[in-house]
């Protein structure tokens, strides 16, 4: 599928993950899941980031075009829908980044505050510009965010760096970015099964493609199953601001 079917089924994924974990523990859904602590935020901005990673093999690919250099290294190491799109590849890749977030949290000083700043406005940056690409396809929204997100991208960038004074606020940022991009990750292989393609996701254990290929890339039917994605999102997102308001 496109870059913009993946980021749509990543902040999906994710904002369903919030509703159940907000539902799971009720009595500290405001403080830790709530919009102030920017946990949320980190969730949504890592899913759109991760929903498009495992991609990195293929050159000509959405997060390739940022990141020339590493899509470069990686589509000679591997061919693509190779060992990106495991569940393998999805588990390493999970591990690392959790990890990071909380070597990062157990080791702050004032390098790390910098680091982190840096990253965040970074990550911000990219994953804001991909979520509004993923929404722009809407007519009646696209004007809207074709020259307004950067707006909102320095916005939450500067509310981040602010908040480096408060570890534990950046700490729910930085983990929710974590959790969300392992989120995206997931959700990658989960749309790649539903394309003809389908996707070697137990590899190296076997070859065999997994997958029921019903939608054809970059064709009426993939924009169909991303506006049923959208429709899902919609209703995900009232139904965990039902859940935080009635906290």
């Amino acid at each position: 599928m496109i870059g913009k079917t993946h980021i749509v089924g990543g902040i999906t994924l994710a904002t369903a993950g919030l509703c159940i974990c907000a539902v799971s523990d009720l009595n500290n859904a405001q403080s830790y899941f709530a919009y102030k602590n920017l946990f949320p935020v980190g969730m949504l901005i890592g899913s759109a980031l991760g929903s498009l990673l495992p991609d990195i093999d293929h050159e000509g690919s959405t997060i390739s075009k940022k990141l020339k250099l590493v899509a470069k290294v990686t589509s000679k190491a591997t061919s693509h829908r190779g060992i990106t799109h495991t569940l393998l590849g999805w588990l390493v890749y999970s591990l690392i980044t959790i990890g990071l977030a909380s070597l990062l949290y157990n080791n702050f000083n004032t390098s790390t505050k910098i680091i982190t700043s840096l990253f965040c406005v970074f990550s911000l940056f990219l994953g804001v510009n991909y979520i509004f690409n993923g929404i722009n396809k809407i007519k009646r929204i696209k004007k809207l965010t074709e020259k307004k997100y950067i707006a909102v991208v320095l916005l939450i960038a500067l509310v981040s760096i602010i908040d480096v004074a408060k570890p534990s606020i950046l700490f729910y940022f930085l983990l929710g970015e974590a959790i969300g991009s392992s989120v995206g990750y997931f959700s990658h292989l989960l749309l790649d099964m539903f394309t003809y393609s389908k996707v070697s996701v137990l590899y190296p254990i076997t070859k065999r493609k997994f997958g029921i290929g019903i939608v054809r890339t970059n064709s009426e039917g993939e924009y169909v199953f991303r506006n049923v994605l959208w429709c899902i999102e919609a209703i995900a997102v009232v139904i965990y601001f039902i859940i935080l308001f009635k906290c």
